[in-house]
């Protein structure tokens, strides 16, 4: 890939979710812009990024970034906590890469993808509740739940 830097334009148009978009999503295509204005000719720099430190996974595959969203889950089972601060820290510079990417392959848009973070999300909180109502512990608390509501209730009966 060519050393060449992008315009403030073309990052403009390709962190935007729509040609039109409302006032909020503009503050937030400002920042990118003006944070691109700082650092051109600086591919990794650092600045941080609260959303890609506190989401990892879910901010990657939102921004379409889906090598690095599955690399972020490889090595967050080697290392748990630093991956985390690493994706804070160098998140933006990651994006940058990535659109510089798309942009000379010919992609000028990216927008966001709401899809994925969902479909993840709710997998995971799948998992989750499996692992929680398969448990021994939560078996062992439904019975005593049972036989609590038995005891309580028999001489109702």
């Amino acid at each position: 890939m060519k050393n060449t830097y992008l315009t403030p334009a073309e990052i403009k148009a390709f962190v935007q979710r729509k040609p039109n978009e409302p006032e909020a999503d503009k503050k937030r295509t400002e920042y990118y812009v003006n944070l691109y204005e700082r650092n051109i000719g600086n591919t990794r720099f650092p600045s941080w990024n609260w959303s890609a430190c506190l989401l990892g996974v879910l901010w990657f595959l939102y921004r379409k970034m889906y090598f690095y969203s599955f690399a972020f889950v490889v090595l967050s089972f080697f290392y748990p906590n630093t991956i985390w601060i690493l994706s804070g820290l160098f998140g933006n510079a990651l994006y940058f890469h990535h659109a510089r990417k798309k942009i000379h392959k010919g992609h000028t848009h990216s927008g966001v993808d709401y899809v994925s973070p969902v479909i993840l999300t709710i997998a995971l909180m799948g998992g989750l509740l499996w692992f929680i109502f398969s448990s021994e512990t939560f078996q062992m608390f439904r019975q005593f739940a049972i036989d609590w509501f038995v005891e309580y209730f028999k001489d109702w009966v």
